[in-house]
């Protein structure tokens, strides 16, 4: 394995992603995500931009109200302001959106505060396209699968974005989400990924609970 860049991380932490296209099976990894950690990342998907439909953000805001966690939501869709809108007075960590839905960046500024505001691009989406907006955000979210389906395959080549961003915005946080597993984390730490988001690895292994030990464990520099 090629030794850490200057740019590596003593950590990266690790967030359990959830992805439902029901409630049932929403609340049942929310419950496995509360006996791991205190933070959880959840996808909210339409199909006109991810393909696909996930659990609406009424059902999901009405389960998270009842929660401990701290919840980032990963909003794949076109309507941001109105998912952003149903969101008003509830508790969130951070709302990211996707570059690739042309957003309107002026109202979600006013309607985000700085810290809770997080930028996602797409596999196929140039570092240098979003570089002039990532003074307004806090979180830069890498996808390394093309979003809106569990499981995608892992896209190395989506990788090297981060030294860029890193270089111009050295405190940035630089998140990875797609297809990540033990066998991709020390690459990803490596590099300087400060979060990378998982959900397949954690929801479909036998014992969830080791298995994001282990990650977790993936995720640490050894000196």
């Amino acid at each position: 394995m090629a030794p850490p860049s200057a740019l590596a991380c003593k950590y990266m932490r690790i967030t359990p992603a959830i992805l439902s296209s029901n409630i049932d099976d929403f609340t049942h990894k929310l419950q496995v995500a509360s006996t791991l950690c205190t933070s959880v990342q959840i996808d909210i998907a339409t199909p006109e931009f991810a393909g696909t439909s996930s659990v609406a953000i009424d059902s999901v805001i009405s389960v998270l109200d009842k929660s401990k966690l701290s919840a980032t939501y990963h909003l794949m869709t076109r309507d941001i302001i109105g998912h952003i809108k149903k969101l008003h007075g509830h508790k969130f960590h951070r709302i990211i959106i996707h570059a690739e839905t042309d957003p309107d960046y002026k109202r979600i500024i006013k309607l985000v505060d700085r810290q809770k505001r997080g930028l996602a691009i797409n596999p196929e989406t140039p570092i240098a396209d979003v570089l002039p907006l990532l003074d307004d955000f806090d979180e830069l979210l890498i996808m390394t699968v093309h979003p809106g389906h569990s499981g995608g395959r892992f896209l190395p080549e989506t990788l090297s974005k981060i030294e860029r961003a890193k270089q111009c915005f050295p405190h940035l946080t630089v998140s990875a989400d797609g297809g990540i597993d033990g066998d991709n984390i020390p690459t990803l730490r490596n590099l300087g990924y400060d979060i990378a988001y998982i959900g397949s690895a954690i929801f479909t292994s036998p014992n969830p609970r080791i298995a994001f030990t282990e990650l977790n464990e993936q995720g640490r520099i050894i000196a």
